[in-house]
């Protein structure tokens, strides 16, 4: 079983330096099988659109990094997920986002 947690520091993971699609296509080394298709599906279920993937991880609200960090564990989907206040610091579209993205996974 691969479990995956959505921790309260999460936004330490990330790596200021990169892009958001940088930073979502580093889920690689976990998913060989990941694309930078179907990362910029995931990040546009989760409002980052056009431009957006191009930002610098450093310019993101903690609402933006949030659901940066839902996204890499979307990529890397585990069979268990431990969400640990998924909602800190994000406003009511990225609360649907996240609410959309969860209800169509699938699962593995």
């Amino acid at each position: 079983m691969k479990a995956g947690y959505f921790a309260q520091n999460r936004l330490d993971n990330l790596d200021a330096r990169r892009t958001v699609i940088e930073e979502a296509m580093d889920v690689r080394n976990q998913n060989p099988d990941v694309t930078e298709r179907l990362a910029r599906t995931i990040l546009g279920g989760l409002l980052f659109r056009k431009d957006d993937v191009f930002k610098k991880v450093s310019v993101l609200s903690g609402g933006e990094k949030s659901r940066l960090a839902l996204a890499k564990i979307l990529l890397a989907p585990p069979n268990l997920l431990l969400m640990d206040e998924p909602t800190t610091h994000l406003d009511i579209p990225s609360i649907d986002a996240i609410v959309n993205a969860l209800s169509q996974y699938e699962g593995p």
